[in-house]
């Protein structure tokens, strides 16, 4: 008897093994190449104002898509904690927003591991580099570039899960927040006519705003 047809992965037109310091050459090129959308999932963007490193370099080039007309859009990990990398993510996020860039910092809840770059909806790149100066210039690291539309949809897919979930996550803070003013709003009616209570209500009314 045959054996069981298990499926296999979708055929890539094109493949390249992109080691140590040729992802940083590969990505900038697709980056500058790009001509309507570039999406971005990475665990660590390591940026340093005024630095001249390689994040930041990722960075620049990513302004000059955006200004091409390109939309841009990054997924960055966020954890619970007050940490180092909770800290530059913010600080990413800003110096990225400032660049015309789309950004969202993902549900606490989970971590995002993730490095992955889909460029034009056809373009892959899939790997071990994070966006950070030791990932890009020193460290042994190996990603890949992949040439194909169904890999490069089905990884927006996956990325679109993440922003799905985002947008859960950021409903129930919302619902929560205001069922909590609510319920402060009730508290405060029974003495509404109360002039030491008004200016109270009002506050109240101006955050369910």
């Amino acid at each position: 008897a045959g054996k069981a047809d298990v499926g296999s992965p979708k055929a890539a037109a094109d493949a390249r093994l992109l080691l140590d310091r040729d992802y940083f050459t590969a990505l900038l090129d697709g980056v500058d190449q790009a001509r309507k959308e570039i999406v971005v999932s990475v665990f660590l963007f390591r940026t340093i104002e005024d630095a001249k490193g390689y994040p930041e370099t990722v960075l620049k080039h990513l302004h000059k898509a955006v200004r091409r007309g390109v939309r841009v859009e990054v997924i960055l990990e966020r954890n619970r904690g007050n940490d180092d990398q909770n800290r530059n993510h913010a600080e990413t996020a800003e110096r990225l927003k400032t660049a015309g860039i789309q950004v969202c910092l993902d549900a606490p809840e989970r971590v995002t591991h993730t490095k992955m770059v889909v460029i034009d909806g056809r373009y892959l790149l899939i790997g071990s580099h994070n966006l950070t100066q030791s990932a890009l210039k020193f460290n042994h690291e190996a990603s890949v570039w992949i040439d194909s539309v169904p890999l490069a949809e089905e990884a927006l897919q996956y990325m679109q899960t993440q922003l799905d979930e985002l947008k859960l996550e950021a409903g129930k803070e919302l619902f929560s927040d205001f069922a909590m003013g609510a319920g402060r709003l009730t508290e405060l009616l029974p003495e509404f006519f109360m002039e030491e209570r008004k200016e109270q209500l009002v506050q109240v009314l101006r955050e369910l705003r």
